[in-house]
């Protein structure tokens, strides 16, 4: 039995450290690249996934942000990965990190401040997630020209992808003008600039200051004083003519 079955099976019996500890050494064991994946064993983002669900479940929010972070840094082992402390130190006071890990049947969204730390979980399949996202972008990458409600189509997935990305964890956003998106997996494709609060009338990047980066490792480097603190300009193009969004 591999460390990721004992493991799971441990926590079906109700021992939990005993399973935290298998379930450890199951993703301490994982390949380092996709091309060791076996067609019969769970794959290395499967086995990140449960011992990240068992630490929630055992309510040890800093241990399963951590085991996001390694999660999302599977097969980069060169970067270090900082810890909270270091993350929460790197953002400005005005700031928050939206940090995302899309799982095969889950997606976890993770706010980041200098004061605390707040997790969502969203049941999402991927397979249908990655369906959207190429739907929105192929509708706002090329939109229908001549006919405005053709024009618009990209509205409607523009601001279901809100609903389910930026929405469950709004309200922890609203004191952060400044807004670091850190996008995993098939949202890596995603311009999160222009999803669609359709509630407000806006788009993000109308709510915050938006900055984008690949990993954890890339906000540590940097001090609080070299991220930027007030946009200095927003410009928006309208290459079909047709006028404001909303």
């Amino acid at each position: 039995i591999t460390a990721h079955g004992h493991g799971r099976a441990l926590w079906r019996a109700g021992r939990t450290e005993e399973a935290r500890q298998a379930l450890v050494r199951a993703v301490a064991g994982l390949p380092d690249t996709p091309d060791d994946e076996h067609l019969f064993l769970p794959t290395p983002l499967q086995v990140h996934a449960d011992l990240i669900d068992l630490l929630l479940e055992s309510g040890d929010e800093e241990a399963a942000f951590a085991a996001t972070c390694r999660a999302r840094s599977q097969g980069v082992e060169e970067l270090e990965v900082p810890d909270l402390a270091e993350l929460q130190d790197a953002l400005p006071e005005d700031a928050s990190a939206l940090l995302y890990l899309v799982t095969p049947e889950e997606l976890l969204l993770w706010v980041v401040s200098p004061g605390w730390l707040a997790v969502h979980r969203e049941p999402q399949e991927r397979a249908a997630l990655e369906k959207g996202i190429a739907a929105y972008v192929q509708l706002a990458s090329a939109p229908p020209r001549g006919n405005r409600r053709l024009a618009r189509a990209w509205q409607e997935p523009a601001a279901a992808l809100y609903d389910s990305l930026v929405r469950p964890v709004a309200d922890q956003l609203k004191d952060s003008p400044v807004l670091v998106v850190l996008p995993h997996g098939p949202l890596t494709d995603l311009p999160f600039a222009a999803l669609l609060d359709d509630r407000a009338g806006e788009i993000l990047a109308q709510q915050h200051t938006l900055l984008t980066a690949p990993g954890t490792w890339a906000l540590a480097g940097p001090g609080p004083e070299e991220l930027p603190r007030k946009p200095a300009a927003l410009l928006v193009g309208d290459p079909t003519g047709l006028g404001p969004v909303s």
